[in-house]
């Protein structure tokens, strides 16, 4: 009979364990597995296989990163105000990031304006200034203080009471009064028209002094001087003085005698007339005079012409009054011991100028007594 006819025992063997799978999770543990192949199945007793021909392990078994998470967001709340601008304010809950998750965008909190319309703003005074001084310092017066608005009534809020001015008597004593005076009044005329007269003016008072009041102060009345120019001075002549001697000492002759004239003066009227005139004249005692001398004898004027020249002219033709001529010159007192003068009558109208003859020129230049015969 056979015996032991069965092989021999053989063990279970395993290939090598293969590389580790990837692990299913990247967090929060996964799993991986790793395989391997039966070689040889046990057989006749021999060894049973250990294990399977897989194995798994944990992986990755660190929690997994969490990102921030908002939740929902709540109800607003009641606005803020009631007027003039409030807020209505709503939140939402925040779950953290964790294990480096990314933090949460956006706010926790979000609001919006509400109630926008004006608040009804009451009318508000300011501070009263410092009373003002008195507007008079006697008789009554008054002062004042002042008060500005500081907020006006604004979306129908109460308007501001009372004034912005307030005012009050001062200062009640009687007040003192000053003399015054009224205007002076116009001039009066003047005493005199020239040569220095007086004027007055006068006031009045307008109102006593009273209380203690001043007294006025100066006149009623003020004179000054008026008209002081000089009066004008007509031309006038002194009395005439005494006829001259005759100009001969037989028969008929001529004299002659002058009087002093006073010119006008500040517009007056001038003179009229002449100031010397010359009239025939003979001497009483004619014994001595020649029995053949008969012929008439006359003064004559020297005379000098526009061109320069000298005449000579009969002396009552050259003096003869006339009106038309005007004023004459006062002779100097040489000429008047002569019986010829230079004419300083250029309107004379009188006998043609006749020139002198040879000699007879220095005859009278040298006061001869004997006039010159025609």
């Amino acid at each position: 009979m056979v015996c032991n006819a069965h092989g021999c025992p053989v063990d279970c063997k395993f290939d090598e364990w293969s590389e580790w799978s990837e692990c299913s999770k990247s967090c929060s543990t996964g799993n991986r597995t790793a395989s391997r192949a039966l070689i040889t199945s046990p057989q006749w007793g021999g060894q049973p296989c250990d294990g399977g021909v897989l194995r798994t392990e944990y992986c990755n078994e660190q929690p997994c990163p969490e990102d921030c998470a908002w939740g929902e967001w709540s109800h607003y709340s009641v606005c803020s105000k009631t007027c003039g601008g409030g807020e209505m304010l709503r939140s939402r809950p925040r779950i953290s990031e964790m294990y480096g998750g990314h933090p949460c965008s956006g706010n926790e909190t979000e609001s919006i304006e509400c109630s926008t319309q004006g608040c009804p703003q009451d009318c508000r005074w300011g501070q009263w200034t410092d009373w003002s001084s008195c507007s008079k310092e006697c008789g009554g017066g008054y002062i004042k203080r002042l008060r500005e608005v500081l907020q006006k009534a604004e979306n129908g809020g109460d308007p501001c009471f009372g004034s912005n001015m307030q005012e009050a008597g001062c200062n009640f004593d009687v007040c003192a009064q000053d003399c015054s005076w009224n205007d002076w009044e116009q001039w009066a005329p003047c005493s005199a028209s020239c040569n220095g007269g007086t004027r007055s003016k006068s006031r009045t008072k307008k109102a006593e002094a009273a209380n203690g009041g001043m007294p006025c102060v100066g006149n009623r009345t003020q004179i000054e001087k008026c008209s002081v120019e000089p009066c004008p001075v007509d031309c006038t002549f002194e009395l005439w003085d005494s006829w001259g001697d005759c100009s001969t000492s037989c028969g008929k002759g001529s004299r002659f005698r002058t009087r002093v004239k006073k010119e006008e003066l500040y517009g007056g009227a001038p003179c009229q007339d002449v100031m010397w005139e010359a009239s025939d004249c003979s001497n009483p005692d004619s014994s001595s005079c020649p029995a053949h001398t008969t012929s008439t004898t006359t003064l004559l004027t020297l005379l000098k012409l526009p061109e320069g020249e000298l005449a000579w002219s009969h002396l009552h033709n050259v003096w003869e009054p006339q009106a038309s001529r005007g004023p004459l010159a006062i002779p100097s007192q040489n000429d008047l011991s002569k019986n010829f003068t230079e004419s300083k009558d250029p309107s004379y109208r009188g006998q043609a100028y006749k020139p002198c003859p040879e000699g007879e020129l220095d005859k009278m230049r040298l006061g001869m007594s004997e006039p010159v015969r025609e």
